[in-house]
């Protein structure tokens, strides 16, 4: 089976949100509230990598996130994002 996230990656964000409106975004913003100062997060398909900055604006400190991503588009996009604050 081939990896047709590459295909669709830079329209991913928009499709999603047409497909199921704000309700990926929500349960998957709903637990960055949790993160602490220090925290090790693990973030396993995480698509473009918006949630790379919500993490960011957090402003804790020291924050080290594991990203993972079959994609390769979909990484490359995430590398692309304003995120501060966090290790990836």
């Amino acid at each position: 089976m081939g990896n047709n996230y590459n295909n669709i990656a830079r329209s991913y964000d928009a499709l999603s949100h047409i497909i199921f409106q704000n309700a990926i975004v929500k349960a998957q913003a709903h637990l960055i509230r949790f993160i602490n100062d220090d925290d090790k997060v693990l973030i396993a398909g995480g698509g473009t990598g918006w949630i790379l900055e919500k993490i960011s604006e957090l402003k804790k400190k020291n924050v080290l996130i594991v990203y993972v991503e079959k994609s390769s588009v979909m990484i490359s996009l995430a590398q692309k994002r304003n995120y501060k604050n966090v290790h990836v």
